[in-house]
């Protein structure tokens, strides 16, 4: 009779004297590198931020895992890929937008300026100020043109809403003010109050002073709030252009508000 294939002697059954070790990629190092790659995501969007946190912490509970399995999980160079790609976009993320806000910040300090130049400058008619002033709160490329300033003028009289809105902005106070004060006014920039960017659109908001020479010698200042925005033409999205999203409006800063109180 012929032996059992099962007897515990045959070779079916002999490992000779090695042990069969099993393992398996860990799960935790493969979230770590989608995670790490989607954190990429950081460059076109600040919110995306937290995917880079999130991603460190599980590279890094990853690391712990496969390190203290003693050879049951692999996946160690997966981890470590993905805590990389995380680290990197997330330090150059926290360096790429506070340089990009910056940049912003600095072309609606310029736009801002445009508008107070227009208003100091001396050597400009009222007749012209107006209709530039004015243009500031269009969209950039569908500003009028005034160049050519009775042709503007007429185009307002002949519109009953545009003769409207002319009227609406002379009588405006702080335009009274302004052209009052022309080249008296000395204008400098106080603080910026936000910067919010986007797809379509950045917006600033940013506090200007306003300081002029009274009767008896001495000077006074106000505040001005300026709101701005930064947008693009439809499919254009290499010609972003400024516009006032409203009129500049007095504003009291919070440090001086106690005194005023």
């Amino acid at each position: 009779m012929s032996e059992s294939i099962f007897n515990n002697d045959s070779a079916w059954n002999k490992a000779d004297g090695e042990e069969v070790e099993y393992t398996r990629l860990s799960a935790l190092a493969v979230l770590a590198l989608f995670l790490g790659l989607l954190s990429f995501l950081n460059f076109f969007s600040v919110w995306f931020i937290f995917v880079g946190v999130i991603g460190i912490a599980v590279s890094l509970a990853a690391i712990w895992s496969i390190n203290r399995s003693d050879g049951a999980l692999t996946g160690l160079s997966i981890a470590q890929l993905g805590l990389a790609c995380s680290i990197i976009s997330f330090i150059a993320v926290l360096v790429l937008w506070p340089v990009y806000h910056y940049g912003i910040r600095k072309e609606a300090d310029r736009f801002f300026r445009l508008w107070f130049q227009i208003y100091t400058d001396d050597s400009v008619p009222v007749e012209k100020k107006i209709p530039q002033a004015m243009g500031m709160n269009s969209l950039y490329w569908s500003r009028p043109v005034t160049d050519d300033i009775q042709k503007w003028w007429e185009a307002q009289y002949e519109s009953k809403p545009a003769h409207h809105a002319v009227h609406k902005h002379i009588e405006e106070n702080l335009v009274r003010v302004m052209l009052a004060l022309k080249s008296k006014a000395e204008v400098s920039y106080y603080k910026t109050l936000s910067v919010s960017t986007g797809e379509e659109k950045d917006t600033v908001e940013a506090v200007y002073a306003v300081t002029f020479p009274t009767e008896d010698g001495q000077k006074e200042t106000f505040f001005l709030k300026m709101t701005g925005e930064r947008v693009f033409p439809t499919g254009d999205v290499k010609s972003a252009g400024w516009h006032l999203t409203r009129m500049p409006e007095v504003f009291t800063p919070d440090e001086f508000k106690k005194d005023i109180q």
